[in-house]
């Protein structure tokens, strides 16, 4: 089967009222725009194409946990030069909060996403083929490619839950570790009640040789949150740090970027406020916790290829803070509020990976589109 359908360019540019930087919107319609998250790339190993998934707001009929979703979801294509966009996918299953994680190989003309039969769509986008559907989840593909990994929580799947990959076709299954390795692995393992206990979120180092992961009890409310480093050899499994949320490697791998609460750090009650709130950098072996800058910073923060920038968001901006200067500025307006809940619209800042763009999701004017801050505007 293929899609090959071209939807034209809806690209324009505006001067943000209140920072003056120009900003890029690349989509502008009536549909629900989603790029996949802030720790997936969007862009195509030559950088000429922007993916992202898309439904119809009246399609948004289905409820997957906290998210409304489509199964007539769809995944496009913006090519960079002319941001013509190009539909190359189809029969999606499309959620509001990561679309329906669509992904790139990181090498190869190959498209991934989640499709409505509950199995793995790989398409060309160059020829619109679709090359095949495959069972598995596709959390993250290895920077080599050659790998998917992710978090299961069903105890009757395989070798129970844990955390698995596979091979880039959906063949060769592996756990790399089981729930009850990590929970031997944790420091404070007598507090948590096993059956309310997730695995989540695991993520390649840059290198491919390691996964991080996270836990968490989901009741009675959220808490116990923890961080663990897996060697993909299974040469070492080890408990890295609690957290508060949103992980992340360094662009080098030698550590890991997360949001907690000063509070919490400094062994003290927390209180969960703004003004509480900080990202943190440790040390990939655990060590040399500190802030990234010492002021109230949350959201989903997402590292520049220097390592020393973020791209984040709050209820009114997304903020651009600098490491060497200590400074969190105002790049793009937000206003007026919308939804930020997973039923509507996180912002899930993304870099381009040479560092020059950031690429964000906003509902400002009604429905969830794609924005584009070019660095040097």
């Amino acid at each position: 089967m293929a899609v090959m359908t071209e939807r034209g360019i809806e690209k324009i540019e505006f001067a943000d009222p209140e920072t003056g930087r120009t900003i890029w919107r690349l989509t502008n319609n009536n549909r629900e725009e989603k790029h996949t998250y802030y720790d997936i790339n969007p862009w195509s190993s030559d950088e000429k194409y922007i993916l992202f998934s898309s439904a119809r707001g009246e399609d948004l009929t289905l409820q997957v946990r906290d998210m409304r979703a489509s199964d007539k979801g769809e995944v496009y294509v913006i090519d960079t030069e002319d941001y013509g966009i190009k539909q190359v996918g189809d029969e999606a299953l499309f959620t509001t909060h990561n679309g329906a994680s669509a992904m790139w190989h990181p090498s190869e003309d190959r498209i991934y996403y989640y499709h409505v039969s509950g199995q793995v769509a790989a398409v060309n986008p160059v020829t619109g083929e679709r090359e095949r559907l495959m069972d598995g989840n596709i959390r993250q593909l290895s920077p080599d490619g050659e790998r998917f990994v992710w978090n299961n929580n069903d105890p009757n799947f395989e070798d129970g839950r844990g955390i698995y990959t596979m091979r880039e076709d959906g063949s060769d299954v592996i756990r790399l570790v089981s729930d009850k390795e990590l929970l031997g692995l944790t420091p404070n393992r007598d507090e948590i009640d096993f059956d309310t206990w997730w695995i989540q979120n695991p993520k390649w180092s840059p290198d491919g040789q390691q996964v991080m992961l996270a836990t968490l009890m989901r009741k009675p409310i959220v808490m116990h949150k923890h961080l663990y480093i897996v060697q993909v050899d299974g040469s070492e499994k080890r408990w890295l740090t609690d957290y508060g949320h949103h992980h992340d490697w360094l662009p080098d791998g030698s550590g890991v970027l997360y949001s907690d609460w000063w509070t919490r750090v400094r062994g003290e009650e927390v209180t969960g406020g703004k003004a509480d709130a900080r990202v943190f950098v440790i040390d990939a072996d655990g060590t040399n916790r500190r802030p990234f800058i010492d002021k109230p910073l949350g959201g989903h923060p997402a590292i520049d290829p220097s390592g020393t920038m973020l791209a984040t968001w709050d209820e009114t901006h997304v903020l651009l803070v600098q490491a060497e200067t200590e400074t969190i500025e105002q790049i793009a307006t937000l206003k007026p509020g919308f939804d930020m809940t997973h039923g509507g619209t996180h912002p899930h800042c993304v870099w381009k990976p040479d560092g020059t763009q950031i690429l964000y999701n906003s509902a400002q004017t009604g429905n969830s589109q794609l924005y584009l801050i070019p660095m040097n505007g």
